[in-house]
C-alpha cells in the first residue's frame, strides 16, 4: 500500500472515530435510557463505515500493533501492576454487543440497581480508584480496541459508570476487566467484596442477608424526609442556601468603605433566590450589621406616604431595639398622621440611631421593590418617597439600601431612575452553577436525608433546569414524594436510591402545576414578540426531534424565518430574551437556557 493511501485511510478512520466519540459524548447529556438505546441507530451507521475502512487497514497494519498486545497479555500473568505499551492508533472494533454474553453481563444489563452496586464496588478497588491504573487496565480489555468507544469524565464515579455501560455493549469485555482487577488487587478486601457480588449475581435466588456486606445502601426504616424547603416559596437558609457566596462577597466588596454605602439592586427571575440572599446577608465574618428586611408585598399595602414610612419605621425600630438601641416612644401612629410628620419622625429616629450606632451599620433590605413603582402609578405613594430614601442614604454613611426585584434600574419608571440613577450598583441573580446545583440536589449537608442520587439523574436534573433553584427543588421534592409512596407500597423493602428511571415519573401534571407560578411569572415579564419567538422555537424543536429524540439545533436565521421578523426586529427580541435568561446562543445556534422551560412553552401553546 502506498504511503498516500495509508495516510488517507488513517484520516478517514480518525474522522469516523471522532464522530463516534461525539455520539458517546451526546450520551452523557441524554435524560432517558430510551434515548441512549435510540442513539445506537446512528452508532451502527458509523460502525459500518469503520468496518469497511478497517478491513483494508487491518490487512496491512495489524502486524504493527497485534504483537504489542500479545506481549501485554503475557505480562499480565506474572505481574500485579503491568505496564501497558501505548500505541498510536486504535483499530476498528469488531465485537458483537450481545452475542455469547455471560449470565453476569445479561443480568447487569437489565438490573440498574445491581449495575450501580457493581460501580460502587469497582470504585473501592485500588486499580480502578486510581485514574492512571484504570486507564492501563482498559488498554488490555479486548486488546485495547474499546478505548476509542469510551466517553471519559473527570468525576470518577461518572467515569466508571460510563466504562461499565460501554463494556456491557461488548460480550466478555466487563468480565475481562474484572479478571485484570483480580491480578492487580489480589488479596484486598475490595476485591473479595467484588468477587462475592459477582458470584451471587450468577445464582437465580439467594438469601437477602447474603448481600448485606455488598449492598449499595441499606433500606430505610421509615420514609425519607423531604428537605427541599424552597418548594413552599419561603427563603432558603443554610444548608439549603447554596451557590450565592459570590454574590454575598460582591455585596461585601461594594460596601467595604467608610464613606457612603452605594445603593444595590439585585435583579433576576422570580424564584431565583433574591429574597434568600437578602435574608442571609452577613457583611463580614464578625458583622455587627443590623439587617432590616422590608417585604413590599406586605409593607406596600398602604394608601399614602405616611403609612409607607410608618411600615418602614416599625421594622427599623423592632431590629434596633433587639440590638439594645433606645428609640424612645417615637414610633406611634400619631407621629405618622401626615406625610410631613412621618418624614420628620423618621429623621428623629435616624438621629437617635446615629448617636448609638458606633461600629454598627443599618441595612434596609427592600424586597419586591417594583411594588413601590406600582403604588406610585396608582397614586397611593408619592414619588418623593424614593427621593427621601435616597436622601437618608446619602446623609448617613452607616445606612445601606439594597433592593431586590425583577428588573434593572433602566427598566424601571422615571421615579426610580431619578432617585438612584448613576449611584446604584446592579447585581444579577441568575442560575446556579452546575457544582452548586448538584449540592442543592443531593443535600450532602443534611445527615437526616438518607436518599442517594444516581449521578446520571443529578446531571439530568441540571440539564432540565439549567440550575434554576426553585425548579430543582420542586423536581427533587416530587422525586422524594414518589420514592416514599413506593416505600409504603413495598413495606420498606426498597433501596434508598433515586435513578434516572425515576425522572419521567416525576415530570407529572402535578409538577407543572406547582411550577406554574414560576413559569407564568417569567412569561408575564416579556412582550408578545418575545412570546412569539419562544413559542416558535419551542414548537419547531418539539416537532423536529433529532435521532434518539434529542433537541435539534436552530440557527439565528432559521429562528428569524420562523417568526418572519426583519433582522433588526429579531435582534432586539432575541436580546430581550437573553437579558431575561430565557434564550442563549451557542456556536451560532439559539436555544432555551432551561429545557424544562421549553417544554412548558410547548404545553402552553397546545393548551391555547
Amino acid at each position: 500500500m502506498s504511503e498516500q493511501r495509508q495516510q488517507r485511510l488513517e484520516k478517514l478512520l480518525e474522522e469516523a472515530y471522532e464522530l463516534k466519540y461525539e455520539l458517546f459524548q451526546h450520551l452523557l447529556v441524554t435524560t432517558s435510557p430510551i434515548e441512549m438505546a435510540r442513539l445506537q441507530l446512528e452508532l451502527e451507521i458509523v460502525n459500518k463505515r469503520i468496518e469497511v475502512l478497517g478491513v483494508e487497514y487491518d490487512a496491512h497494519f495489524s502486524s504493527l500493533w497485534e504483537p504489542k498486545f500479545e506481549k501485554i497479555l503475557g505480562e499480565l500473568k506474572y505481574k500485579k501492576s503491568p505496564t501497558f505499551l501505548s500505541h498510536s492508533f486504535n483499530p476498528p472494533v469488531a465485537y458483537s454487543a450481545f452475542n455469547n454474553s455471560s449470565k453476569f453481563e445479561e443480568t447487569l444489563r437489565v438490573t440498574p440497581l445491581k449495575k450501580q452496586e457493581l460501580i460502587t464496588l469497582l470504585l473501592a478497588c485500588p486499580s480502578i480508584a486510581n485514574r492512571a491504573s484504570r486507564d492501563n487496565l482498559l488498554k488490555g480489555v479486548h486488546k485495547g480496541r474499546l478505548i476509542v468507544n469510551l466517553a471519559r469524565y473527570k468525576v470518577d464515579k461518572i467515569d466508571v459508570k460510563n466504562i461499565v455501560n460501554t463494556l456491557l455493549e461488548y460480550s466478555g469485555a466487563l468480565e475481562e476487566l474484572i479478571s485484570f482487577i483480580r491480578l492487580v488487587d489480589s488479596g484486598t478486601k475490595a476485591l473479595q467484596a467484588l468477587e462475592i457480588f459477582q458470584s451471587v449475581l450468577l445464582v437465580d435466588s439467594f438469601p437477602s442477608h447474603f448481600l448485606e456486606g455488598v449492598r449499595l445502601y441499606p433500606p430505610l426504616s421509615k420514609p425519607a424526609i423531604n428537605p427541599y424547603e424552597g418548594v413552599s416559596g419561603r427563603p432558603a437558609y443554610p444548608p439549603n442556601f447554596v451557590g450565592r457566596e459570590a454574590i454575598l462577597k460582591q455585596i461585601e466588596s461594594i460596601w467595604n468603605t467608610r464613606n457612603q454605602l452605594p445603593p444595590i439592586i439585585l435583579y433576576g427571575h422570580r424564584r431565583m433566590g433574591k429574597t434568600s440572599i437578602l435574608r442571609n446577608l452577613k457583611i463580614g465574618a464578625d458583622s455587627k450589621d443590623i439587617l432590616v428586611f422590608i417585604d413590599m408585598a406586605r409593607s406596600g399595602l398602604v394608601d399614602n406616604n405616611a403609612q409607607f414610612f410608618l411600615s418602614i419605621a416599625e421594622e427599623i425600630e423592632k431590629k434596633v431595639k433587639a440590638a439594645e438601641f433606645n428609640t424612645g416612644n417615637l414610633i406611634v401612629k400619631e407621629n405618622f398622621d401626615t406625610p410631613g410628620n412621618a418624614r420628620r419622625t423618621l429623621d428623629k429616629l435616624f438621629d437617635l440611631i446615629e448617636n448609638q450606632i458606633q461600629d454598627h451599620r443599618l441595612i434596609l433590605a427592600i424586597d419586591e421593590f417594583e411594588i413601590i413603582q406600582v403604588r406610585i402609578e396608582e397614586k397611593r405613594i408619592e414619588p418623593g418617597a424614593l427621593e427621601y430614601l435616597r436622601a437618608v442614604n446619602q446623609a448617613y454613611n452607616w445606612l445601606g439600601l439594597i433592593f431586590a426585584g425583577l428588573h434593572e434600574l433602566e427598566e424601571m419608571g422615571r421615579d426610580y431612575k431619578g432617585a438612584f440613577y448613576g449611584s446604584a450598583k446592579h447585581i444579577k441573580v441568575s442560575y446556579l452553577q452546575e457544582e452548586d446545583a448538584h449540592k442543592l440536589i443531593t443535600q450532602p449537608d443534611i445527615p437526616e436525608f438518607k436518599l442517594k442520587y444516581e449521578p446520571d439523574l443529578v446531571s439530568a436534573i441540571y440539564f432540565l433546569t439549567y440550575g434554576q433553584p426553585y425548579l430543582i427543588q420542586i423536581l427533587c421534592s416530587e422525586l422524594v414524594s414518589q420514592w416514599n409512596e413506593k416505600w409504603e407500597e413495598q413495606k420498606g423493602q426498597i433501596e434508598p436510591l433515586l435513578t434516572i428511571a425515576d425522572l419521567d415519573e416525576a415530570l407529572t401534571e402535578r409538577f407543572f402545576m406547582q411550577a406554574d407560578y414560576y413559569f407564568e411569572g417569567v412569561w408575564t415579564q416579556i412582550g408578545e414578540k418575545e412570546h412569539k419567538l419562544l413559542t416558535a422555537v419551542a414548537t419547531w424543536q418539539e416537532e423536529n426531534r433529532g435521532i434518539a429524540d434529542t433537541i435539534n439545533p436552530l440557527s439565528r436565521d432559521q429562528a428569524r424565518n420562523l417568526v418572519k421578523y426583519n433582522v433588526k426586529e429579531f435582534e432586539q427580541v432575541f436580546y430581550n430574551l437573553q437579558r431575561r435568561d430565557l434564550m442563549q446562543e451557542r456556536i451560532g445556534n439559539v436555544s432555551f437556557f432551561s429545557e424544562i422551560m421549553r417544554r412548558w412553552v410547548v404545553r402552553r401553546s397546545l393548551e391555547k
